[in-house]
């Protein structure tokens, strides 16, 4: 199933703070706890059956509900540069993924039971243990041409990668059962042009600001 949403900013931009507030470059930021309103307007679609839920929530009333080929897509956004992804994730059971992904570049993607990964045709890049049934906060960052994962704040591998990047989903994708998230959703950003965490840092213990 398909729908789709078209939501106009809802917040101001802020100066960022450690592992949150709202930098001026935000090209996505959907908070998740109650609706699928993108703070940059982005236009949403649906996919399958994401959907907001009251069974987990890490700042507000709920969170995304994401089961076996069900993402949330939005217009492709070009990441030439610097540039920080984010999000919060509960994954319920081991051998499912998080990705963001594109028509351009590697994926950034997650698995419980597993590994982050910066993935192009084989991973370049694993990181640290993810435990499903506990809240996570993923992001990777480029600063320079360097590309740095963190897992809970904490640095989980980087790689040497220039190339141009594009994100246009977030969830999983149609491959097997190991590309499909499975779990729940909150505090999804991606900031163009701006490295925001460059060493270890503290996830945010709020909402981003937007």
């Amino acid at each position: 199933m398909l729908s789709t949403l078209n939501h106009k900013s809802c917040g101001s931009n802020k100066a960022a703070v450690s592992g949150g507030g709202t930098p001026s470059s935000a090209a996505l930021m959907l908070h998740l706890s109650s609706n699928l309103a993108d703070s940059a307007g982005n236009p949403i679609t649906v996919v399958g059956a994401a959907a907001i839920s009251g069974a987990q929530h890490l700042f507000g009333a709920g969170s995304l509900s994401i089961t076996a080929g069900s993402a949330l897509t939005f217009p492709e956004i070009l990441l030439p540069g610097d540039f920080t992804v984010e999000v919060r994730w509960y994954p319920t059971d081991t051998n499912y993924g998080l990705t963001f992904s594109g028509g351009t570049g590697p994926q950034l993607g997650a698995y419980a039971g597993g590994n982050m990964l910066y993935y192009n045709a084989g991973p370049i890049v694993t990181g640290t243990y993810i435990s499903p049934g506990s809240w996570h906060a993923l992001s990777w960052v480029r600063q320079s041409g360097l590309v740095t994962q963190f897992l809970d704040g904490v640095n989980a591998g980087s790689v040497a990668d220039a190339g141009p990047l594009s994100i246009g989903t977030l969830g999983g994708y149609s491959g097997g059962s190991g590309y499909n998230s499975l779990g729940y959703l909150c505090e999804a950003r991606v900031t163009k042009d701006r490295a925001l965490y460059t060493a270890n840092y503290t996830p945010a213990t709020a909402p981003f600001v937007g």
